[in-house]
C-alpha cells in the first residue's frame, strides 16, 4: 500500500514536471508569433507609443529579437532607437531590433539581474497569503494531479477561486470547492485579508458542507514574508468554537527558487495538534512548481521526512 502511495506520487512528479516543460515551451512559442504578426513600422510606433508616457527616472528591461536581455535607465529616446545606459556602460538598440519593453521597480534588479514578480504570492501551498491577485489576473493551480483549482482578481481587493477533486468527478459524485477572498494594503509592509474554503460534494452518497472562515495578517513583500492567521471550521452548518492557527512564510533564495514553509496549529480541547510543511519552489515567469513534505510528530514516526507534496501553478 505504502509502495503504491509513493509510486503516484512519482507519477504525479513527472506529470507536473511535463506540464511545466510544456508551458514553458508554450509561452515561447506564443511570444515568437505574436512578434511575427506585427510589421515593423506597428512595432516601431508601438514602441513610440509607450515611450512618450514613460517614467524614464526608472529601471527598464528590454529584450531584443536575438534573445538578449539589457537591463537600465533609458537616457534618450530617438526617431530610430534609444539609448540605454546600464551597469556595462551605454548602448544603442534600434527599435526595430526590439521585441519587449518592460518598466520595473528598482528593487527588482538584484546585483545587475531582474527579478520578475513572484508568480504565486497569494498562496503558500494549500492556505493563502494576504496578497490578492489584480484585477483581471488568474492561475491554475494542480496539486498531486488530483486537485484542480483556479482564481481570477474581480478587484485588486476581490478575488474568487474554486476547482475539483478528480477522482470523484470521474464516478460522478464530484467534490468541489470555493474560495472567496477579500485583502487590502494596510501600508508598505502589511496586508490583512479575509476569506473562505467552502467544500461539497454533488452526490447522493456523498452529502456535507464543510469549511473554513479566516483572517490573515502578511507581513514583508510578495517575495520575502511572514503570515499568521486565525480560522474556525464548520460542518454541515456547525461552527466549531475551538479556531486553530496558522503560521507561514515563504522566502526567494534566487531568481528561480525559493523556500515555503505553512504550519497549522489546531486547537482539540485537549491540546495542540500540530501539521507543518516545508518546500522547495521554483520560479518560472509565469509558472511555478512546488515540492515538498507535509508532516506532523504521528507522521513523522514513520516517515521522518514527511509525505510528499507536490503541485504546479501557471499564471493566466
Amino acid at each position: 500500500m505504502i509502495m503504491l502511495f509513493y509510486r503516484q506520487i512519482l507519477l504525479s512528479i513527472l506529470i507536473l514536471l511535463s506540464l511545466v516543460v510544456h508551458c514553458r515551451a508554450q509561452d515561447s512559442q506564443e511570444d515568437k508569433t505574436y512578434s511575427q504578426r506585427m510589421s515593423e513600422a506597428e512595432l516601431i510606433e508601438d514602441i513610440k507609443e509607450f515611450l512618450e508616457n514613460a517614467d524614464l527616472t526608472r529601471s527598464y528591461v528590454i529584450k531584443t529579437l536575438s534573445g538578449n536581455t539589457y537591463i537600465g535607465k533609458i537616457e534618450e529616446v530617438g526617431s530610430e532607437s534609444i539609448r540605454l545606459t546600464t551597469e556595462d556602460g551605454e548602448l544603442q538598440i534600434l527599435y526595430t531590433k526590439i521585441e519587449s519593453i518592460e518598466m520595473v521597480a528598482d528593487e527588482s534588479i538584484r546585483d545587475g539581474e531582474y527579478w520578475f514578480p513572484n508568480p504565486n504570492s497569494t498562496r503558500y501551498l494549500i492556505g493563502p497569503s494576504a496578497f490578492n491577485l489584480k484585477r483581471g489576473d488568474g492561475y491554475y493551480q494542480n496539486a498531486y494531479v488530483l486537485f484542480n483549482s483556479v482564481a481570477v482578481g474581480l478587484t485588486d481587493n476581490i478575488n474568487i477561486g474554486g476547482g475539483v477533486e478528480l477522482l470523484s468527478t470521474i464516478v460522478g459524485q464530484p467534490i468541489f470547492f470555493i474560495t472567496p477572498k477579500v485583502g487590502f494594503q494596510v501600508d508598505q509592509d502589511w496586508n490583512v485579508g479575509a476569506g473562505l474554503l467552502y467544500v461539497s460534494a454533488l452526490g447522493r452518497s456523498l452529502d456535507f458542507n464543510a469549511g473554513v472562515l479566516y483572517g490573515v495578517a502578511t507581513y514583508g513583500t510578495r517575495d520575502d514574508n511572514i503570515s499568521a492567521g486565525v480560522g474556525f471550521g464548520f460542518l454541515d452548518g456547525d461552527l466549531s468554537a475551538r479556531p486553530a492557527f496558522s503560521l507561514s512564510g515563504m522566502t526567494r533564495t534566487s531568481r528561480r527558487m525559493g523556500l515555503v514553509s505553512e504550519n497549522y496549529f489546531i486547537d482539540t480541547g485537549g491540546g495542540l495538534d500540530v501539521v507543518f510543511s516545508y518546500a522547495v519552489r521554483l520560479f518560472g515567469e509565469s509558472t511555478c512548481f512546488d515540492l515538498g513534505f507535509i508532516n506532523n510528530p504521528d507522521i513523522a514516526r514513520s516517515f521522518f521526512i514527511g509525505i510528499p507534496y507536490v503541485d504546479f501553478v501557471t499564471n493566466f
